[in-house]
């Protein structure tokens, strides 16, 4: 009866760890399950947030290309900027008689406009975009445009001089030439 009593006690024994090793390897299951939910969850909400993000830059910047960003705040970096505002188009006049065509043309409108001016946060300075006829320059202060030598760069305006001229530009489309 004691070896009986033996291999009763050892069986119940190997029973219970078995029932142990089942009960344990069904906690890691449920475990590792809990944990990868979360983590689906979690990535698939920042995957949403993250394509969100992304239509709604797309919407502002389609927004921006059919209408055109007209300044003040900027809703995608927060800053202020300011937009060159384009020239209302010449009047046309009635075509020229043959008296008027053998009189001297008058002076030519400056063929120097302002387009942008940027404002670069590392080098902590502006560099203007001109167009000088149909060809557009980038410039920075020192530099030669046409005959005339940039002198200054701001947030709102570029100024340029030659020897007896002073030209200065605004954002806002206005130029004056006077003399020095």
């Amino acid at each position: 009866m004691r070896k009986h009593f033996e291999l009763i006690i050892a069986s119940i024994l190997a029973v219970i760890c078995a029932a142990g090793a089942v009960i344990c390897g069904i906690a890691e299951k449920r475990g590792f399950n809990v944990i990868s939910s979360k983590y689906h969850l979690s990535t698939g909400g920042y995957d949403q947030s993250f394509i969100n993000l992304v239509n709604s830059l797309e919407n502002e910047l389609e927004i921006r290309a059919r209408f055109g960003y007209t300044g003040g705040k900027d809703p995608m970096s927060g800053r202020v900027r300011e937009v060159v505002v384009a020239r209302p188009p010449a009047v046309r006049r009635p075509a020229q008689t043959q008296e008027q065509a053998t009189k001297p043309a008058a002076q030519d409108q400056d063929p120097v406009r302002l387009t942008a001016i940027i404002y670069d946060d590392k080098s902590q300075r502006y560099t203007a975009i001109v167009m000088v006829g149909e060809r557009s320059l980038s410039v920075d202060i020192g530099e030669q445009v046409l005959d005339r030598k940039v002198t200054g760069i701001t947030g709102r305006e570029i100024v340029m001089e030659t020897p007896i001229m002073l030209y200065r530009y605004d954002v806002l489309g206005g130029s004056v030439v006077r003399p020095k």
